[in-house]
């Protein structure tokens, strides 16, 4: 298991960060590019249903011990977080299929992904350096 804080953990945030960063990078210069969007939005439709579906994974069933017996705990704002992002995700992808009539509003949404992106990636940076 990564540790929080460990060097493997530190030098997996930094990926993830320079990753993201580069990403919005691109995505902000090839905002206008039609098949590009089309690309972008699928990838970050998938992104955000994995991570989606780790979150349900590790943070909505948690197995704590109490008095020596394994209680099992639930966390119903993680669970409703989850199944929200979840559900942006499916959206992205079906709107990444289907988006020709959209094309000034993805125009938008690719810039607003690719600052996201940017900004994400720094507070990963951040967040890997501090811990």
């Amino acid at each position: 298991m990564i540790k929080k804080g460990g060097i493997v953990w530190t030098i997996w945030n930094i990926v993830v960060a320079a990753i993201f960063m580069a990403l919005g990078i691109v995505t902000i210069a090839k905002s206008g590019d039609t098949d590009f969007q089309n690309v972008i939005i699928l990838i970050m439709g998938i992104i955000v249903i994995v991570d989606a579906g780790l979150r349900l994974l590790t943070q909505v069933l948690q197995f704590i011990t109490v008095n020596g017996e394994q209680v099992l705990k639930t966390d119903l704002g993680a669970a409703i977080a989850g199944a929200s992002e979840l559900a942006i995700g499916i959206l992205l992808i079906c709107v990444s299929r289907n988006q020709a009539e959209l094309g000034i509003i993805l125009h938008y949404i690719s810039l607003f992904a690719g600052i996201l992106l940017i900004t994400m990636g720094g507070v990963a940076i951040a967040y890997a350096v501090i811990f």
